[in-house]
């Protein structure tokens, strides 16, 4: 038997649902929303090309020892900033931010999201391809964040503990000065 022999994956394709939210008037981004159940931020990837095509891919363990695993080629917009895409991964949904730019070459999108790259087409030699970090979201600003990592908890349950010893020790401080003052009392007065 051969010991070098790699066990392989067996893999379930998905395709997942792709909700793509056109900039209105007031907006100058438009939103890709890939929904991605059982999914985590770590096990997805985005990458934009030279050529316009983004690319949104990943994979997960799945039951019965098999793999789950997803390909997206979207082709971005001739007005997209492609330096300026962002992607964050929220409830189970990757939500991947466009921001369009004042168009000069003329393009009429009549409220249709640009199409998917055709999958039968191999991309040309030159393409140059750049990672997307995938961030979570950041916390809320107004207090309202429940969920603390697990140095932040650590970090508060030790300023409380150390308030308390300090409260505890300016209450012993504050007793022993009582006691004192009452034996000090009781000896000079007899």
């Amino acid at each position: 038997m051969d010991r070098r022999r790699r066990a392989t994956r067996e893999f379930e394709e998905l395709d997942p649902d792709v909700e793509w939210k056109l900039a209105g008037e007031d907006e100058d981004v438009d939103v890709v929303e890939i929904s991605l159940p059982g999914f985590c931020k770590d096990q997805v990837r985005v990458q934009v090309d030279n050529h316009g095509v983004l690319r949104a891919s990943g994979e997960r363990p799945a039951s019965g020892g098999r793999w789950a695993r997803f390909n997206k080629d979207l082709l971005l917009p001739d007005n997209c900033d492609a330096d300026a895409v962002r992607a964050m991964f929220e409830d189970e949904k990757l939500i991947i931010t466009l921001p369009i730019v004042d168009d000069v070459s003329g393009d009429t999108r009549e409220g249709n999201p640009p199409p998917e790259s055709p999958k039968d087409e191999p991309p040309s030699p030159e393409v140059q391809e750049r990672e997307i970090p995938v961030s979570s979201p950041s916390p809320a600003r107004d207090g309202t964040d429940k969920e603390t990592s697990g140095e932040e908890a650590t970090g508060k349950a030790d300023q409380d503990i150390t308030a308390s010893m300090k409260n505890t020790a300016a209450a012993v401080a504050v007793l022993v000065g009582i006691i004192w003052w009452w034996v000090w009392r009781n000896l000079s007065g007899s």
